[in-house]
C-alpha cells in the first residue's frame, strides 16, 4: 500500500472512533441524567407525601389551623408558635406547607 491510502485509511478509522467515543460518552451521560431525574421525582414524591397543605383563619384573636385538602380542623392557638407546636406534637414527622398570604395574615413573619 502506498503513503496515501495508509493515511486515508487512519484518518478513516480515527473519526470512526471520535465518532463512536462521541456517542458512547452521549449514552452514557443520558442515563446518567435518567437516573438523576428518576431519583429526584421519587424524592420528591416522598417529600410530597410527608406534606400538608394548610390553611389558617383568624377570628377573635384566635387562629385556626385547617388541611387545605379534607378541611379537617388540625389545631388552634392564640399565635403561630403555638400552632407549629401543637401541629408538630400531633403530626411529628409531618412538614407543612401554607401560602404566603395566609402567612402574613395570621402574624407569620417571611
Amino acid at each position: 500500500m502506498d503513503f496515501i491510502s495508509t493515511v486515508a485509511i487512519a484518518v478513516v478509522f480515527w473519526v470512526w472512533g471520535a465518532f463512536s467515543g462521541w456517542n458512547a460518552r452521549e449514552h452514557h451521560a443520558q442515563k446518567k441524567m435518567q437516573k438523576i431525574t428518576e431519583a429526584l421525582q421519587e424524592l420528591a414524591e416522598e417529600e410530597e407525601q410527608d406534606r400538608i397543605h394548610i390553611v389558617f383563619e383568624k377570628h377573635e384573636g384566635l387562629i385556626f389551623c385547617y388541611d387545605k385538602t379534607t378541611s379537617r380542623f388540625m389545631a388552634q392557638g392564640s399565635s403561630v408558635e403555638e400552632i407549629q407546636q401543637t401541629l408538630s406534637e400531633l403530626f411529628p414527622g409531618k412538614r407543612f406547607a401554607a401560602s404566603e398570604q395566609d402567612l402574613r395574615e395570621v402574624g407569620f413573619r417571611l
